[in-house]
């Protein structure tokens, strides 16, 4: 039959040391038993036979006879010792300047220790995790995206969104920042932007500074209004290929290529998008410059080889001056904008023929 082991709860929360960058989680006691009294320690005592020849009415007088003493004893600037349980020193405590000039913040403070018939551990006690208290905690890091790598925990997709779950990574009045640090290098890509922030989730764009095929290691801080930062580190992302930054179709007219990009006498055929004129005739709306900005002598006509629409038309060129053999031309297109207000579009096209 186990022994009845007393319950002890326990929290975690951060610690920041002096000439540290990052913080540390330590474990603190919450909901402490209510101390007991000297007088009830030595009553007690007395009850378990550890002191004899007492009575248990004599308990207070030596309580506060051995507080008196024990107090006396570290007046005089003497430590004292339980036998081998534990013993208490006089430490100062403050800081003091280069030449070691005390001031009004040092005192004299008294610190007990344990000794060696003192053995305590965890172990005797039942230990009870009370939540994670103040400290921020990461759980997932993972990209949201549904192609290969998407989704999966510690891998992070070239532009899909990242998401970070947890606890404790949010709440009103606070700020956040997202640190990632190239493993064996010196790149460190910060996230201060989020589409979506809570006590258990983080979610931003993807940090175009990542490189894809690297490992990071990733903190995330979180700042509250009265500017305490509270952080998690230790978790680490490799970045994976994968995804494909969004195009937005093209509201206004473009030309995306005249001929493949070489244009010659005859047939062209212009390709684009939303490519709009004020009447039926895309001809008598083009021009065709030298790189010195002169216009080309030429006879511009439509050609009914390909229907005109507004990814696509064709141009009957014929050119009626010398043209120089792969030099680059600027094709000028005046046509109507998403507005119907008028608008120049150019596209630029080498000589062939």
């Amino acid at each position: 039959m186990d022994t009845y082991k007393p319950k002890l709860s326990y929290t975690v929360r951060t610690t920041r040391a002096p000439g540290e960058t990052r913080d540390t989680l330590v474990p603190v006691l919450v909901e402490r038993i209510q101390a007991t009294e000297l007088a009830t320690v030595v009553e007690n005592c007395i009850d378990r036979g550890l002191i004899a020849g007492l009575k248990p009415t004599a308990a207070q007088g030596i309580a506060d006879g051995v507080a008196a003493q024990m107090a006396f004893e570290f007046g005089k600037g003497r430590g004292v010792k339980f036998g081998d349980y534990f013993y208490g020193r006089p430490y100062l405590s403050g800081t003091v300047d280069s030449n070691g000039r005390l001031n009004s913040t040092n005192g004299i403070n008294v610190r007990l220790y344990k000794g060696e018939s003192f053995k305590l551990s965890i172990d005797d006690f039942r230990m009870e995790f009370d939540g994670a208290g103040d400290a921020v905690k990461v759980d997932f890091i993972f990209g949201d995206y549904d192609g290969a790598g998407g989704n999966t925990r510690g891998t992070v997709v070239s532009n899909a969104p990242v998401v970070i779950q947890g606890r404790n990574l949010f709440a009103a009045g606070d700020t956040n920042k997202v640190y990632f640090n190239e493993l064996d290098g010196e790149d460190e890509v910060e996230v201060s932007a989020f589409t979506s922030q809570g006590d258990g989730l983080l979610v931003f764009a993807w940090p175009s500074g990542l490189t894809v095929g690297k490992r990071y290691a990733v903190t995330v801080e979180r700042t509250d209004a009265n500017g305490i930062t509270r952080s998690a580190t230790g978790k680490y992302v490799d970045v994976v290929a994968g995804a494909t930054p969004p195009v937005p179709p093209p509201t206004g007219p473009t030309v995306t290529a005249i001929d493949g990009g070489e244009f010659h006498d005859g047939t062209n055929v212009v390709t684009g998008a939303n490519m709009r004129f004020a009447d039926a005739y895309p001809a008598a709306h083009v021009r065709i410059l030298t790189a010195m900005g002169e216009e080309v002598s030429a006879m511009i006509g439509d050609d009914d080889s390909v229907e005109p629409g507004p990814e696509q038309f064709a141009l009957s060129i014929s050119v009626g001056q010398e043209m120089t053999p792969g030099a680059e031309y600027t094709f000028e297109f005046a046509m109507l904008d998403e507005d119907g207000e008028p608008v120049t579009v150019t596209q630029t096209a080498r000589w062939t023929s």
